[in-house]
């Protein structure tokens, strides 16, 4: 996830020079999120313009939106890197920059993290703390059953601070959503870093200087929080670290770049609304109809004309240049 805000009210220059996107293919309506007065859309790149010289342009970038934006990445010759510079020489501001490390190994227990943190056994500069499982707290105190059919999520620190982790078991929750089997995920868990303002653009800046995203993360994370094996005859901050928090800090010690798995604009959420909620109503009228010799789904997609917007999103995807390459 990324949210920049350009000092500019110049949409189509940030969408044309900065994003290199063609305006052809781009949806644009009166209307917007966060004060904005109007909104440009690609797929789920979305930018937000105001007249207002304060707020200027914004460009937000959720998890959809990335993927998105990485075909075109690619096609550019430009990595995240490098993008982040392109801005960074406009006077951009990094307002928000999420980070997630995945965990393939189940080093990250979150019923335990949880436990560990309310019980004490936890060194920390966050004093918030937020736990759900299902929409259920405290659920780690359930039985063994019950937790295997949930997904859990931890929340350290405050939603309005400029640091806050969240760290969830990515494996259940794809299981819940689209029914994958958790015996063939790769990634367990997600540790995700959110980060706003200051944080943000320190974290922005130390990214551009070292192109190693491991570095930062791993340092954040380790300034605000450690898990410990509790010994009777010491203080917490002396206790040694939990073994598997220690493994899962390793990746301190390896260069990594910010991933790049590009995936183009596609109608998934559209198709999966027609499939659960409506193909059922249509096919019981395609058969009422039938016997009373009418089609009236076909009368009514023939007499149907797409406005401009529904004929940008064809055209962005089916375009060449919607295209991962």
């Amino acid at each position: 996830y990324m949210r920049i805000r350009f000092k500019t009210t110049d949409a189509r220059y940030v969408l044309e020079k900065i994003l290199r996107l063609n305006m052809k293919y781009v949806i644009s309506e009166d209307g917007g999120v966060y004060g904005y007065s109007y909104r440009f859309m690609h797929g789920n790149i979305l930018v937000l313009s105001s007249p207002n010289e304060e707020k200027g342009v914004l460009l937000e970038l959720r998890g959809r939106g990335c993927r998105e934006f990485e075909c075109y990445l690619r096609g550019q010759k430009r990595s995240w890197y490098e993008f982040m510079r392109d801005c960074a020489t406009e006077g951009c501001v990094f307002k928000r920059i999420d980070l997630a490390i995945n965990d393939h190994a189940g080093l990250l227990h979150v019923p335990t993290l949880y436990r560990k943190r309310v019980t004490g056994e936890c060194v920390t500069r966050l004093r918030n703390v937020e736990y759900f499982a299902s929409g259920r707290e405290n659920s780690w105190e359930t039985d063994e059953d019950l937790k295997m059919e949930m997904g859990h999520t931890l929340y350290l620190g405050s939603k309005d601070s400029d640091v806050y982790f969240c760290i969830y078991e990515k494996a259940q929750e794809q299981k819940a959503k689209f029914g994958k089997s958790i015996e063939d995920a790769d990634i367990l868990n997600r540790f995700e870093l959110r980060l706003t303002n200051n944080a943000a653009e320190n974290s922005a800046d130390a990214l551009m200087d070292s192109e190693d995203a491991a570095g930062p993360a791993f340092s954040i994370i380790n300034n605000y929080v450690r898990f410990i094996e509790p010994q009777a005859d010491k203080r917490r901050y002396d206790c040694p670290t939990d073994k598997h928090w220690e493994q899962f800090m390793q990746g301190e010690k390896r260069k990594l770049k910010l991933t790049m798995k590009p995936k183009p604009f596609d109608l998934e959420r559209t198709e999966n609304w027609i499939n659960t909620q409506v193909a059922k109503s249509i096919k019981m009228l395609q058969e009422i109809e039938k016997m009373k010799g009418r089609d009236f789904v076909q009368q009514l997609l023939d007499g149907t004309v797409l406005n401009e917007k529904h004929r940008k999103i064809v055209a962005q995807v089916t375009s060449e240049s919607s295209v991962c390459r």
